[in-house]
């Protein structure tokens, strides 16, 4: 977890992009900090059935969210930067896991196997694009703070879904000392849903 300033970095100008100082800051304290938040958690087993086979599984879990406002850098109009007001809420939750049988039969490497996960995501975003009567701009050259954008206004707000089940199986066959085949085969079962909650 941390928090910080959502930063774009500093615009090129002419064509330039060293010509300000990247230690310039062009967002609005005032925004305060966004929080970004990234947990995974992973086990994996393996057990040998006999010499030549053996069984392995695996679980992942993984969170993790991104809330905060920001002044976002738009488009450079002469010395002055316009700004987009954004407040971005976004959040992510997906588990996998796998299980697979590898071992030898004679001069055959077989791997049969089967994985999955689960994805949920949601975007929400609240934006408000510049305009010449309210471009809430910054100098480049001299950034004063304080300025205010107009109330933002709803712009995204999708929840996807996906779903996923793979069959997969596999044979490395040591012909000769000089040459190996591989065949495989692998079924993917895709599905996956975006709604549009504002539509």
């Amino acid at each position: 977890v941390f928090d910080a300033p959502f930063d774009r970095g500093v615009p090129a100008v002419n064509g330039d992009a060293l010509a300000i100082p990247r230690s310039r800051f062009f967002g609005e304290p005032g925004d305060g900090t966004t929080r970004f938040r990234n947990e995974r958690h992973q086990l994996t087993g393996e057990y040998e059935l006999s010499p030549d086979w053996r069984l392995t599984a695996g679980l992942a879990y993984r969170t993790g969210d991104m809330h905060g406002f920001s002044s976002d850098q738009s488009r450079l109009v002469g010395r002055q930067l316009w700004r987009q007001r954004r407040e971005r809420d976004y959040s992510v939750e997906d588990v996998s896991g796998r299980i697979e049988l590898d071992g030898r039969l004679g001069a055959h490497h077989l791997n049969v196997g089967v994985k999955g996960y689960t994805l949920d995501y949601s975007e929400f975003l609240l934006r408000r694009n510049p305009t010449a009567a309210a471009p809430h701009a910054i100098s480049i050259d001299d950034p004063v703070y304080g300025g205010q954008a107009l109330p933002l206004l709803p712009f995204t707000d999708n929840r996807e879904t996906r779903r996923v089940t793979t069959l997969y199986a596999q044979d490395l066959w040591q012909a000769t000392q000089r040459l190996s085949l591989l065949a495989g085969v692998r079924i993917d079962d895709y599905r996956q849903t975006v709604r549009n909650n504002r539509t």
